[in-house]
This record gives C-alpha cells, sequence and structure tokens, in this order.
C-alpha cells in the first residue's frame, strides 16, 4: 500500500474525526479556497480511502469489543440464576428472552442439577482498563495534531505581519 504523505495523513485524520471533507482538507493544511476540490480528489484515492476505511473500522471493532467487556463486567446475573430456578418449567421462547451473555459454560450434573460457570468480571474490567488507557493514548495524538494546527496557524499569522 501507498504511503500517505504527511498533508494525506492528516486529512485522513480530521476527515475520521470530523466527517466532512472540505473541513477535514483545510485543517489538514490545504488552501481553504480549493478545499472542497482537493477534498473530492482526495477521496478519490484508493490508499487514501483505504487508510479511512481502515481507521474507521478499528474505530468500530474496539467499540464494539469495549460494550461487550461492560456487559461482561457490569452486567446483571440476574437471568441466569433465572435459568436454574425454573429450568424445567420454561419453554424455548422464554429461554430465547433471558440474557445468558455472562455464562462461558453450562454442565448438566448427574444429580440433574446444573453448574454453571460466569466469564471472569475482573478480567473484562482489566480489558477495559487496556482500552481506556489506549484511548488517551489516542487523546494524546489528537492534542499533538491540534498543537501543529496552532503552529500552522501562528506560523501564517507571522508572516502576515511580516508581509504588511
Amino acid at each position: 500500500m501507498k504511503k500517505l504523505k504527511q498533508k494525506e495523513e492528516f486529512f485522513c485524520y480530521y476527515y475520521e474525526k470530523l466527517q466532512n471533507p472540505k473541513e477535514a482538507a483545510i485543517k489538514a493544511g490545504y488552501l481553504s479556497f480549493v478545499a472542497e476540490k482537493t477534498a473530492a480528489r482526495l477521496l478519490q484515492m484508493p490508499h487514501i480511502i483505504e487508510h479511512i476505511k481502515r481507521a474507521v473500522e478499528k474505530k468500530e471493532g474496539i467499540c464494539s469489543v469495549k460494550s461487550g467487556l461492560e456487559r461482561l463486567a457490569f452486567g446483571s446475573v440476574c437471568d441466569p440464576i433465572k435459568l436454574l430456578a425454573v429450568s424445567g418449567n420454561m419453554d424455548e421462547q422464554q429461554i430465547d428472552e433471558l440474557d445468558l451473555f455472562h455464562i462461558s459454560e453450562i454442565k448438566k450434573q448427574k444429580d440433574g442439577g446444573f453448574e454453571i460457570k460466569f466469564f471472569d468480571r475482573f478480567k473484562a474490567l482489566e480489558k477495559l482498563l487496556l482500552l481506556s488507557e489506549q484511548d488517551k493514548g489516542e487523546n494524546k495524538m489528537e492534542g499533538f495534531y491540534k498543537a501543529l494546527e496552532q503552529s500552522a496557524v501562528n506560523t501564517e499569522q507571522e508572516e502576515s505581519l511580516v508581509d504588511d
């Protein structure tokens, strides 16, 4: 895959965040009076499209993983207990309506009882902590991009003062 130029990388970053091609092009450092045409041209380049697509897929994947971990860590175990308490008296539709997401294993014992094993809530919390630390790292990169943007604005202002 073709390596992105610095401005193209900034464009992809801002496009993912803002979902506005013209604004992303301006923030990436392209001239504002041709930003719309530049954004349209960039969004037709296969390597730009691929980069944005991968970033969005990664973000969506992380969000679904995070929501699953939150369900494991903070979800109720009432439905699995209800399954144990009235399992013989439930029909298939009632069982389908139960939230059994937390269960890792169900065993029927020789004496007729059931053994239910749950996923480890503590491990889910640890993984959530790791994800939140990664989010903080991405926020630092966002701060870096904002600092670069502010530096460019300051440089433009200084140049316009020198020209006057």
